[in-house]
């Protein structure tokens, strides 16, 4: 779990957007150039759950990994909670916060969303260098 919160923290995002009709959409997706196919079907194949989609672009060929909504809220987020892993960048860190505060209050429709100032955090980030190398999941 912790190569896979590091590979969404580089190459990867947590998507939340409003619809159409005003309600939330939540996606993880994870983009790799598709040399890197073998990364994301050994994801998939582990955690069993998002769609592979493969992009055969002539100038950049590119493979993503989309997780859902519910494999998120049912799967990979609890995951990460159960094994105290979480993001070390500032960007993923608050868009998890705002997904499991959505996914916690059950709010369904963008304007109920706060602003993400007042979004709890779910894991309080390292202050220091050396707090990133006492981190657990860094321990061998």
């Amino acid at each position: 779990m912790a190569f896979f919160a590091g590979l969404v923290d580089g190459d990867g995002y947590i998507q939340i957007t409003k619809t159409t009709k005003g309600f939330i959409t939540m996606k993880l997706v994870i983009s790799l150039h598709l040399e890197d196919l073998s990364t994301l079907e050994y994801i998939n194949s582990v955690l069993k759950v998002g769609k592979l989609n493969i992009y055969r672009d002539n100038r950049s060929p590119t493979c993503k990994l989309v997780i859902n909504r519910t494999d998120l809220q049912e799967v990979v987020f609890p995951l990460f909670l159960y094994n105290n892993i979480f993001f070390l960048t500032e960007t993923r860190t608050n868009q998890f916060n705002l997904a499991m505060h959505i996914l916690k209050n059950d709010i369904r429709t963008y304007d109920k969303i706060s602003s993400i100032e007042n979004v709890p955090a779910c894991f309080e980030l390292p202050k220091t260098p050396s707090d990133y190398t006492n981190l657990l999941f860094f321990r061998n």
